[in-house]
């Protein structure tokens, strides 16, 4: 899922990533669903992005998306503070929902708008988020294409880890659980 505070470029940079095209054009997101392949370490991965409008304001339908959604890139504006200081309230709302740790989630952080003059937010403000909730944050431009695809790949290599996790913990639980004969 990927999820946004308003006019951030969220549907720019999917429109990049999907069909490398960028128009600059703002139309408002109801919501929309792309589907892109990609390969990573040699493997062909499926993508399926749901393109939902601003997660300003929580509602039924976001919490059940966010439920069932595997992995959330979360985009700002680099050009705007106070869509930076929003990304705390959804990772904190998706932690949450999901009744876990942002650092035990598929969560990948992307400032967009990185070719823009007089940029707002720091690196030092990305490194504090970074620490924080511990997540990958990255800086992209959707209108240059610049790191259009590394939030993608970021993404599903921590959804595979999570998934790797998972496995070994019921492995764990496997090898330790006792089963008794009578």
């Amino acid at each position: 899922m990927f999820c946004k505070t308003k006019t951030k470029g969220k549907s720019s940079i999917i429109k990049r990533f999907v069909y490398d095209k960028f128009d600059g054009v703002y139309k408002p997101t109801t919501k929309s669903r792309e589907h892109k392949t990609i390969e990573i370490s040699d493997r062909k991965r499926q993508l399926i992005i749901n393109d939902i409008f601003g997660y300003d304001k929580m509602n039924a339908w976001i919490a059940d998306l966010t439920r069932k959604c595997d992995g959330f890139l979360l985009v700002f504006s680099l050009s705007k503070y106070e869509s930076f200081e929003a990304i705390t309230r959804i990772i904190n709302m998706i932690q949450s929902i999901k009744n876990k740790k942002a650092s035990s989630l598929p969560i990948v952080v992307v400032g967009n708008k990185k070719d823009r003059e007089g940029l707002k937010v720091s690196d030092h403000d990305l490194e504090m988020l970074k620490n924080k909730f511990n997540v990958r944050v990255l800086k992209i431009s959707a209108m240059t294409g610049e790191n259009i695809s590394e939030p993608f790949v970021e993404l599903v290599k921590k959804y595979d880890m999570m998934k790797a996790r998972e496995r070994e913990s019921k492995q764990v639980v496997n090898k330790n659980s006792t089963c008794c004969w009578y």
